[in-house]
């Protein structure tokens, strides 16, 4: 996620680190939320605090839920560097999938709530 959160700086949404660590629908879940960003001129500022906890665990995928917390994050204007909106995130549930790749582990399946979630 905090990749996530510094490719949302820029609104990035082409090749990036996230393809190193998110595959099948988590990827685009992320890229999609970054390229709606963009074509709104929309940046984010400010960092997420995560918390994630494990809820299961196999030798081939884990599953974790975190309740997110993006109080301090805020979308601008990349024109003007005027607020979108004054209206700061908050606590958020986000759910993930992690499974076993042939290369290594990547975040497969994830599910971002809407604020007040948890």
């Amino acid at each position: 996620m905090r990749d996530f959160a510094k490719a949302a700086e820029t609104a990035d949404h082409g090749p990036s680190t996230l393809r190193r660590y998110a595959d099948d629908q988590a990827l685009a879940v992320l890229i999609n939320a970054l390229r709606l960003n963009d074509e709104q001129n929309a940046i984010a500022q400010g960092e997420p605090k995560l918390n994630p906890t494990i809820v299961s665990a196999t030798p081939e995928k884990v599953v974790i839920e975190d309740c997110t917390d993006t109080s301090s994050v805020l979308l601008y204007n990349r024109k003007t560097g005027k607020p979108i909106n004054d209206e700061p995130g908050g606590l958020r549930r986000i759910d993930a999938t992690i499974s076993r790749k042939e290369i290594g582990w990547k975040a497969t399946k994830i599910r971002i709530w809407q604020v007040g979630s948890c």
